[in-house]
C-alpha cells in the first residue's frame, strides 16, 4: 500500500547471480545493490502505472497513464512513500535476462490491441475498438491480454512489458552519443538528483568499464558511445531502427570496447548477451545521438515485432508527453 493507503500490484524478483543467466556476466545484478548496499529482493509494478490522488499505481483493468513528461511520471512514483519509485533500467534489464533465460519473453499489444505474431493474441482496447482496428491510440487495459504477454509465460506474471506503450527508466540516458548511467540501482534511491546537470551521473570506460566523470559534452575521452556508423573507438554501432541482437563491438581499426566494460553494459541490458541475435525476437533500438535523450522501454502498440521486452529508446527528451509514453512503479525496501 501506498502513502495515501492505496493498493498497488507488486511482483518480487529475487536477488540472482548474473552467471547463472550467461558466463560473460558476473556478479550480483546491479538492480540489488542500492548505494553499496545488496538487496535480497525488489518489487516491480505487475501493471503498467496509472496516476490516481497523485500517486503512480500498478493496478488490473485500467487505461495506463500517458502523455506525461518523465517528471511528472518520476514525482508521481517517489509519492507513492519511501522506497516507492519510477522503475530503473537495472530492475527492467534484471527481469528481461531472467526471461531471456527461462525462455520466456513476451508478446505483447504490438499491433493495435493484439500481438502482430497472431490475431488470436488480444487484450481489450481502451477505445473498445476490435484488436487489429488500425486507429489510434490501440492501447489495451492493463493486464488485459493472454498469459504469453507476461514475462514469465504464466498468469502470475508481470504484464505489458513487451508493447502497448512505451515506459519511462530512470538511470540511463544518452548524451551527444554517450552513454551514461547511474551506477547500480541508485536510480531507485527517493532523494537521488536525477537532473539533467546532476553529479550523479557518469559514463562508462570503454577500456575497462569503470565509471568516468562525464566532461558534460558526451565527449569524456575513452567513453562508451553509441552510433548508427562509423568505426570510432568505443563505440556502440547498430544501425538506424535495428535490432537490438545486431548490436555490435566496434569494428578495427577503432579500440574495441573492453571485456570489463562489455559485462557492464550487458547487466544493463545495452547490449546482448551470447552470440545469438535470433534469441531477441528482433526486439528494437530507437537512438538519437544529438541530444540528452533519457530511456523508455518495452515498444508501443504500433512498433509490430521492434517491440519487446529487450526494446530500449534513447531519444525521449525530458519534456516529452505522447499518447505512447507512460511509466511503471517499483519498489525497493528502505
Amino acid at each position: 500500500y501506498t502513502a495515501k493507503g492505496q493498493p498497488t500490484y507488486m511482483n518480487i524478483l529475487r536477488k540472482f547471480e548474473m552467471s547463472t543467466i550467461h558466463a560473460s556476466i558476473t556478479g550480483t545484478h546491479p538492480a540489488f545493490i542500492v548505494n553499496g548496499v545488496e538487496k535480497p529482493e525488489i518489487f516491480v509494478g505487475t501493471y503498467q502505472g496509472v496516476i490516481k490522488n497523485g500517486e503512480l499505481l500498478s493496478l488490473p483493468n485500467e487505461a495506463p497513464a500517458t502523455n506525461l513528461d518523465y517528471a511528472t511520471f518520476l514525482n508521481a512514483a517517489r509519492s507513492n512513500g519511501n522506497g516507492h519509485h519510477l522503475i530503473t533500467n537495472a530492475e527492467w534489464a534484471a527481469l528481461a535476462l531472467r526471461s531471456y533465460k527461462d525462455a520466456t519473453q513476451p508478446l505483447g499489444n504490438n499491433y493495435y490491441g493484439r500481438s502482430a505474431e497472431s490475431n488470436t493474441l488480444i487484450g481489450r482496447r481502451v477505445n473498445g475498438l476490435t484488436p487489429g482496428t488500425v486507429v489510434s491510440p490501440g492501447v489495451v487495459l492493463t493486464g488485459s491480454g493472454p498469459v504469453n504477454w507476461r514475462q514469465n509465460g504464466k498468469i502470475n506474471g508481470i504484464a505489458d512489458m513487451s508493447g502497448n506503450i512505451w515506459e519511462w527508466n530512470s538511470g540511463l540516458r544518452i548524451v551527444n552519443g554517450e552513454i551514461q548511467v547511474i551506477p547500480d540501482n541508485n536510480a531507485s534511491s527517493s532523494i537521488i538528483d536525477l537532473e539533467a546537470n546532476s553529479t550523479e551521473w557518469k559514463a562508462i570506460s570503454g577500456a575497462n568499464g569503470s565509471y568516468l566523470t562525464p566532461d558534460g559534452n558526451g565527449t569524456t575521452p575513452n567513453s562508451v558511445r553509441i552510433a548508427s556508423s562509423g568505426t570510432a573507438d568505443y563505440t556502440l554501432k547498430i544501425g538506424i531502427l535495428q535490432d537490438f541482437g545486431t548490436m555490435a563491438n566496434p569494428p578495427a581499426p577503432a579500440l574495441r570496447i573492453s571485456d570489463a566494460a562489455l559485462s557492464k553494459l550487458r547487466a544493463l541490458c545495452l547490449f546482448l548477451v551470447g552470440t545469438s541475435t535470433a534469441a531477441f525476437n528482433g526486439d528494437g533500438v530507437f537512438i538519437n545521438p544529438a541530444i540528452e535523450g533519457l530511456c523508455s522501454r518495452g515498444g508501443a502498440w504500433t512498433d509490430s515485432s521492434k517491440a519487446g521486452i529487450f526494446s530500449f529508446s534513447l531519444s525521449n527528451l525530458r519534456t516529452r508527453a505522447e499518447l505512447d509514453l507512460g511509466a511503471r512503479p517499483a519498489y525497493i525496501k528502505p
